[in-house]
């Protein structure tokens, strides 16, 4: 039976490894967090951006009637457009954009 118990024990320690670095080695999106466009930002970059990303993304929300399409300004649209990409992708371009620590959120406009 002692011959039994090593090798399955060995196993075990094995896949506890082998899960335990996929889970330190995983990147998580902080949810408390926010990445939306630099006021100083280039508007033909995030003109862009917008144009490249909303072309895979949901960017209903800042269309016409869009819950996010008010106030119409390149910035909130940008804004708006950066945090999705960054919630689907985990990439935040601190080219074009800054990280927030309070909820962008305004009136009916919801950002992921």
């Amino acid at each position: 039976m002692a011959a039994l118990t090593l090798p399955f024990t060995f196993t075990s320690f094995l896949c506890f490894i082998i899960s335990f670095n996929h889970v330190q080695g995983q990147e998580r999106i902080p949810t408390d967090r926010w990445c939306v466009a630099q006021f100083n930002a280039r508007e033909d970059v995030l003109v862009a951006f917008i144009e490249e990303k909303c072309t895979f993304l949901y960017c209903k929300p800042i269309m016409p009637g869009g819950s996010c399409y008010q106030p119409t300004t390149l910035i909130n649209h940008a804004s708006y457009v950066i945090d999705v990409n960054y919630k689907a992708t985990g990439e935040c371009d601190l080219n074009i954009a800054q990280f927030a620590l309070t909820d962008p959120s305004f009136g009916r406009c919801r950002y992921p």
